[in-house]
């Protein structure tokens, strides 16, 4: 009886472990496409209204708004620590390297340079999405496969 409840948990163990590495692939995807509807939103806004980087960045997707008292920067950077353990490195740096170019030019140089960032956003969420259709069937398979390999082996 031990001896099964054990399989038991261990089965749900490797089913849990492959829905979690699926969500957290997933979750950078959806993550990226966020902040790149957030710099198109952005964009759109500073064209049109000729608003701060603190307004137009303030409807963003994670409900974090942007103030006055701290330095836009700081606060970006603030943001996008939120992710970092869903983020690869690689898109951390664009997205770190995004705020050091905003600011300091006219809105069409912003616009300018939310429309670079934006393409390098896309071909981040392009490997993004090559990875989850690479990966998602091993993370499907691999959990599971060894947690009945282990169930084998203690029955």
């Amino acid at each position: 009886m031990l001896k099964l409840l054990a399989c038991v948990i261990i089965l749900l163990c490797g089913v849990g472990t492959g829905v979690y590495l699926l969500r957290r692939l997933n979750s950078r995807f959806q993550i990226l496409e966020s902040f790149y509807t957030t710099l198109h939103r952005a964009s759109v806004r500073i064209s049109y209204t000729s608003c701060d980087l603190c307004e137009a960045f303030s409807d963003n997707f994670a409900g974090f708004t942007f103030g006055y008292t701290d330095p836009f920067d700081n606060q970006w950077n603030e943001l996008i620590a939120r992710y970092r353990f869903v983020l690869k490195e690689e898109d951390m740096k664009i997205l770190s390297d995004f705020i050091k170019d905003m600011g300091a030019t006219d809105s069409d140089g912003q616009q300018k340079i939310i429309e670079m960032y934006s393409g390098m956003l896309e071909e981040q969420m392009r490997k993004a999405r090559d990875e989850i259709n690479e990966k998602s069937k091993l993370y499907r398979v691999l959990p599971l496969s060894a947690a009945i390999i282990l169930s084998l082996l203690i029955i």
